[in-house]
């Protein structure tokens, strides 16, 4: 069925019932096609996330202890300072895995680590093309001291 892109929700949610239908092809002013809309996604906007059997539930911040985390590659910069204090302001990314990306200068693989403030981060998954999650362990102020005065990152 297709929708033009202004369709409001109401009138969108009328045609899925009316049509019985779940999928629409949303077109624009000329014709072209600018996506697609579900009966779900209608749904979720006027009542909030649904969960199904196509849902995974997927944990973006786990915290272990008060000195470790392990969150997921897609975990936003701004939500990471909100959940972990972490301000890590970058122009050029906006995930942590974007970020430790970022600052190897490589496609990370499973278990290169890197200093991020007074954390130790290891990439714990990977897919090949972008970090799937990181362990962060916060690091003692010996330790910290002791990888400034030697110059290099543990």
């Amino acid at each position: 069925i297709p929708v033009p892109e202004m369709m409001s929700l109401e009138k969108l949610l009328n045609l899925f019932l009316g049509k019985h239908a779940h999928v629409a092809v949303v077109v624009d002013e000329f014709g072209g096609t600018v996506g697609m809309v579900t009966l779900e996604n209608v749904l979720e906007e006027l009542v909030g996330d649904i969960q199904d059997e196509f849902d995974s539930e997927k944990e973006e911040f786990r915290k272990i202890n008060e000195n470790e985390f392990v969150v997921d590659g897609a975990l936003g910069l701004y939500e990471l300072r909100d959940t972990a204090g972490l301000e890590l302001d970058s122009a050029d990314v906006s995930t942590i895995g974007g970020y430790v990306t970022h600052l190897l200068g490589h496609l990370p693989k499973q278990g290169e680590q890197v200093k991020i403030d007074n954390y130790l981060v290891t990439i714990t998954q990977t897919d090949g093309r972008r970090v799937g999650q990181l362990h962060f362990r916060k690091m003692s102020e010996s330790v910290i001291e002791t990888t400034t005065k030697a110059g290099t990152s543990p």
